[in-house]
Formats: C-alpha cells, sequence, structure tokens
C-alpha cells in the first residue's frame, strides 16, 4: 500500500538544535515527463480540439505514487550519505547537526536536484539554515525541542 512519510517523521529525525532548511519543488509533477506513447491517455478535448499532457498532471490518480517514487529515490541517496531528511510530495525538510553541515548538505541537495531536472520554488523554500523553521503549517523549533500546528 501507498503511504506518504508523514509529519510524525520530523518527531523522529529531529535533534536538539539542529539547523533546518526546506526546499519545495515548483510545479513538481511537472517535471515527469510522459513517453510519447501514453500522450493518448493523458488528454482532453476543448472546443473540439484534443489536448493531451506531455508531463504527469496533477490530477491523475497515480500521479502523487509516481512522483513519491521519484523522490524517494533521491531521499535514499542523500540519506545513504547520513543525511536527515522528511521528504513530502514536492516539499523536503532536511535537519542537519551544525550550520556547516546544513550549508553543505544544501549544496549537494541543490545540485542533485538540478541534475535531476527539478526546479525550486524559491518564495516557498527556507535555504537559509535555521533552528526555527516552518514547513508543511508545523512550525519547528530545535532549540526549545517544540513543533507546533499553524492550522486551526
Amino acid at each position: 500500500m501507498f503511504t506518504y512519510e508523514g509529519l510524525n517523521r520530523v518527531a523522529e529525525l529531529i535533534r536538539r538544535d539542529d539547523w533546518m532548511f526546506s526546499i519545495d519543488l515548483k510545479s513538481g509533477y511537472h517535471h515527469v515527463e510522459i513517453h510519447p506513447s501514453c500522450w493518448q491517455f493523458l488528454g482532453f478535448q476543448f472546443e473540439g480540439i484534443y489536448y493531451s499532457f506531455r508531463s504527469l498532471p496533477f490530477g491523475l490518480a497515480t500521479a502523487p505514487f509516481v512522483f513519491t517514487q521519484l523522490i524517494k529515490q533521491l531521499a535514499k541517496r542523500w540519506r545513504a550519505s547520513g543525511v536527515r531528511v522528511v521528504p513530502y510530495v514536492d516539499d523536503l525538510l532536511f535537519l542537519c547537526d551544525s550550520h556547516q553541515q546544513a550549508c553543505s548538505t544544501r549544496t549537494t541537495v541543490l545540485q542533485d536536484l538540478n541534475a535531476a531536472g527539478f526546479v525550486i520554488n524559491g518564495k516557498k523554500s527556507h535555504l537559509h539554515p535555521s533552528r526555527q523553521l516552518r514547513f508543511l503549517g508545523l512550525e519547528i523549533d530545535s532549540t526549545r525541542g517544540t513543533r507546533s500546528s499553524t492550522f486551526a
């Protein structure tokens, strides 16, 4: 059965005084190209003209699974080198022991994402390592060891 890594993963991985940064991938699904032989299955007709998606469409039932499997491969690579990461669809949280490690990890991660063809959403990403961070509506403070939801 397919499941996302949940926000409870943050509680499992975070350590006191961690340095964190987060990355939001811009239009994540649209970076996944569809093989031309499948375009005919991912289309719609409007005013007599047939349009087809050439990249993974947001509304496709299997899109979250496909995209998550791609991100899991990157996360697996990072984790193999000791990086603590919480991926949730197109949002990624990184937890590091020091500011220096966070900066080094950020450089590696950005290079890997660029090489994989992903575009970073600079407005939604928090690329400057910090000990306090908002991630998917969760306020995380590693200095106090607290996290709280910003949801009503």
